[in-house]
């Protein structure tokens, strides 16, 4: 009995100071009240629904962040989590560490037949030593197809903690890549706001039944910002970079 008590307590204060190091990254950034902040880690429920897929592990600066193994299955209704419209101009921040160099994605809003991503990032082998970071932006009454708008080269880093961020301007997106600027592109947004489907789902570590690539690994930061500056900020008040 005592052995199940300290399980449970130890699985509450750990969510705790998770929601405590959010809740203090987002205030200690300056002045931020007219940029939104959309935690999409906020979908992953505690005490986790499948412990044998879900864990607690350490991240950045010893706070805690989410395990994922094969098999586990985290999807809501995009609108608890996101606005029917996507900001103009966005960044996303992004506090990882994969275990395997196999091809996955960190998350993704799906159409309702769940065959095309409307929003999302995956992580893919690239050449020898280096991995294709990708963003997934696709409009559904325009295109059939799942639209990749940019995708960077990076060097590989299965097995550490990487720090990484899309900054999305109207004819740019940049990549800062552990809190570097590693590349930027020209890119033509058609639109240059995005709407969701009403019924669409998003994923938490993967993108549906039909688009393989689940996640394996840890995630300790997966937000969208209404501002696209905050990727060129995303270390200063956060964790520093850490390979344990």
């Amino acid at each position: 009995m005592t052995r199940v008590l300290s399980t449970s307590l130890a699985t509450v204060l750990a969510a705790v100071t998770l929601l405590a190091h959010s809740c203090h990254a987002k205030g200690s950034s300056g002045n931020t009240e007219s940029i939104e902040e959309l935690d999409l880690l906020q979908g992953i429920a505690v005490p986790f629904g499948d412990p044998t897929t879900q864990y607690f592990v350490t991240g950045f600066d010893g706070f805690p962040a989410f395990g994922f193994k094969a098999g586990a299955s985290i999807k809501h209704p995009y609108r608890l989590f996101l606005p029917e419209r996507l900001y103009r101009q966005f960044s996303i921040l992004v506090a990882v560490k994969p275990d395997t160099a196999e091809p996955m994605f960190l998350f993704a809003v799906v159409n309702p037949l769940e065959n095309l991503i409307q929003l999302g990032v995956s992580i893919t082998p690239g050449n020898v030593g280096s991995t294709n970071i990708s963003l997934y932006y696709t409009d559904g009454e325009r295109h059939m197809t799942s639209q990749t708008i940019a995708s960077f080269l990076v060097p590989q880093f299965t097995g550490i903690w990487t720090r990484f961020a899309f900054k999305v301007t109207e004819e740019e997106i940049h990549l800062w890549f552990n809190c570097q600027l590693s590349n930027m592109l020209l890119v033509k947004r058609i639109p240059q706001q995005l709407v969701f489907d009403s019924a669409s789902t998003l994923y938490i570590g993967q993108a549906g039944g039909i688009f393989k690539g689940e996640f394996e690994g840890a995630l300790q930061e997966l937000k969208i910002y209404s501002s696209p500056d905050l990727a060129a900020v995303q270390c200063e008040n956060n964790f520093a970079v850490s390979t344990s």
